[in-house]
């Protein structure tokens, strides 16, 4: 694999566990509508593709109407802010990399669907290593980094996808959200089961 320069994550399920979170903000979502709520593991599946995308897969079918999605989703997220970084943390070894990374001077950044004054919170508060300036909510660019020079790491199809069609090699990580099935079927050029493997790729 080609040596690259600089490194974009993913935010949650990549740099930090956030599962409870989301899915503490969603189930209450699901109680005050008067709908069944979820176990935490089950929103494993539900997470990646934007929280509207996330309130319709939570929802029962006979609800998953436009006027209630979109009432659900408004509902989310103005819980979601309150709760955001109450169970959050980062997963074991990711401090000690993103420390490694700024000691050998590696242009790291962020990229995440999740909104940006939350994603800025959760960086100050738990990824200090990461300039917030290189910190994007909304999947925008980030790094001042050629495509093709950099790495993409995350943890779901959408993730690889995203890496596919920047033109950055995409990389797999196995503590997150999805399995290792998932990332190779979506195009993972590589998989890493601990962060500190990511360093065995510069």
């Amino acid at each position: 694999m080609r040596k690259k320069t600089g490194i974009l994550f993913d935010l949650d399920g990549t740099l930090l566990n956030s599962l409870d979170d989301l899915a503490g903000a969603a189930n209450r979502v699901l109680e005050e509508a008067g709908c069944p709520v979820h176990p935490v593991s089950s929103f494993r599946h539900f997470v990646g593709n934007g929280a509207q995308e996330l309130i319709r897969r939570i929802l029962p079918e006979e609800k998953r109407n436009g006027n209630f999605i979109a009432a659900c989703h408004k509902r989310f997220l103005e819980l979601y802010p309150k709760s955001f970084n109450d169970r959050t943390k980062p997963y074991p070894g990711i401090s000690k990399l993103l420390q490694l990374l700024q000691e050998l001077a590696v242009p790291v950044g962020v990229i995440t669907n999740k909104p940006h004054d939350a994603a800025i919170t959760c960086v100050k508060d738990y990824l200090h290593s990461i300039d917030t300036d290189f910190v994007a909510g909304q999947k925008d660019d980030v790094l001042d980094v050629l495509p093709e020079e950099s790495f993409y790491v995350g943890d779901s199809d959408v993730d690889m996808h995203t890496a596919a069609n920047a033109g950055m090699t995409g990389v797999g990580v196995l503590w997150g959200f999805r399995d290792a099935q998932e990332l190779e079927g979506a195009g993972a050029s590589k998989l890493v089961g601990t962060p500190l493997e990511i360093l065995d790729l510069l």
